[in-house]
């Protein structure tokens, strides 16, 4: 009998956990082998491998991802600080775009002054950037200038995507390139896996729109 109760409740047991959320992994490296980036989420992953500037991030909910779809770099943004230090600023900044954010100056940590009404995100880090070391989601500014430089001057790169929607990647490289990026027709919702490498940003677009049935235009 005393058998017969604990497999009932060891079957009771299994019936009531819920089981573990699978994880996407995403990796890959850049061509000339200077640099690899992993990541591994719930909800759908990508990684992108220009030479020396890899990068990962998830597209759902884990690790930042959010319905919001991540950082947005083009967002407009209003930001108004007085008398404030550069903690200050990037606590504003981190609740605006929902990011971590860390602003560092350069030198004496002087009182700053904004009245920022609507400027697109990129072009406030920009300014910043002169007068201290930001980071923003994780990712060293400079770091996201220098590949911005590369997707949109045609570097070669190697992409990663696992189970994301084509609005997601489109967002993602719209974000990061600062050009018009978007689906002009079919299902820009379609969840793809892909990996493909040495290719363009124009090239991977291409590869995404053949294999997504979509149209994607970069005016």
């Amino acid at each position: 009998m005393r058998l017969l109760v604990a497999s009932i409740l060891t079957f009771l047991l299994l019936l009531t956990t819920p089981a573990a959320a699978t994880r996407d992994t995403c990796s890959c490296n850049a061509i000339d082998g200077s640099c690899t980036a992993t990541t591994s989420c719930i909800g759908g992953c990508f990684s992108v491998c220009p030479s020396g500037l890899c990068r990962a991030g998830c597209s759902g909910t884990d690790k930042g991802g959010g319905d919001d779809g991540g950082l947005d770099l083009m967002m407009q943004v209003s930001l108004q600080q007085t008398d404030s230090n550069t903690a200050q600023v990037a606590a504003e900044l981190a609740r605006i775009t929902h990011q971590p954010v860390l602003f560092n100056s350069f030198t004496t940590d002087n009182a700053i002054n904004l009245d920022i009404k609507r400027a697109v995100l990129w072009d406030v880090l920009e300014a910043l950037s002169a007068s201290g070391k930001i980071e923003i989601g994780g990712d060293d500014f400079t770091k996201l200038k220098r590949i911005r430089q590369a997707l949109v001057t045609g570097e070669k790169m190697a992409v990663c995507m696992h189970n994301v929607s084509i609005r997601r990647m489109i967002h993602e490289f719209a974000s990061l390139s600062g050009l018009p990026i978007r689906v002009t027709s079919g299902n820009p919702e379609t969840v793809m896996t892909l990996s493909v490498k040495d290719v363009t940003l124009e090239e991977f677009l291409a590869r995404l729109s053949t294999e997504g049935g979509v149209e994607i235009s970069m005016r």
